[in-house]
Order: C-alpha cells, then structure tokens, then sequence
C-alpha cells in the first residue's frame, strides 16, 4: 500500500469513529487500555478506597500558540466527573493526600481544565493556556 492509500485510509477510520461517537482519544485509549489497566490494577488498597492515578498523554502548543496539556485519569470513583460542587469531602482529602492528585486539582482550579469521561473509569483532563 502507499503512503497516500494509507493516509486515505486513516482519515477514513477517523471519520468512521467520529460518526459513531468516537474520537481519537477513545481509541488511543482503546489500543492501549491494557497497560493502563495492568498499572492501575498494581496500584495497592488502601482501607478500600477507590483508586486513582494520572498518565501523561503529552503537551502541544509552542510560543505563538496556545499549549495545551492532557492528562489521562484514572478514578475508580467517578468524582473527578462531576462539578466540583458534587464532590465529597472524602474525594478531595483523598486527592489532597497525593501529589498527583494535588496536581489535578490545581490544574482544574485554574480554570484552564476540562475534564471528559471516556469511557469506563477513565476521564481525559485538557488543560489550555492562551
């Protein structure tokens, strides 16, 4: 096949998903689900609480445009999803507790940061600065 076949063929699968609701975030995570989940999986128990960790998926952007940072979550409780009104108490202690944690809830106090479910208990954090 060459170059432009493939190239074809790409934009094609792109278009595909993204009529099915899928973007290229959900299949990035799709093709590399299973480390993530053997990673989270090794994580150890602490007094039952649910699990949570961070991966970084990479920054873009350069001087004369905007950069934008992602981050691929893991949050076994499903609270980094909701508005931070509807947050526990116990969720923010948890996340307090950890500096990736401390991390994520910087980086959403900006008010720079979005935070998207992609599918199960894995959430996408885009983060932009102008």
């Amino acid at each position: 096949m060459s170059w432009t076949a493939g190239l074809v063929v790409a934009i094609g699968a792109v278009f595909a998903l993204a009529g099915f609701g899928l973007d290229p975030t959900w299949a990035r995570l799709a093709l590399t689900r299973g480390q993530y989940e053997q990673d989270v999986a090794n994580l150890p128990r602490t007094d039952g609480a649910p699990r949570f960790k961070t991966f970084e998926w990479g920054d873009t952007g350069f001087a004369i445009t905007a950069s934008v940072s992602r981050t691929l979550i893991y949050d076994e409780s499903g609270e980094v999803g909701l508005g931070s009104e509807q947050r526990s108490l116990a969720w923010r202690e948890r996340l307090g507790a950890s500096d990736e944690g401390r991390r994520v809830l910087r980086q959403e106090a900006g008010g720079h940061a979005i935070v998207k479910r992609i599918s199960g208990h894995f959430y996408l954090l885009t983060e932009s600065y102008p």
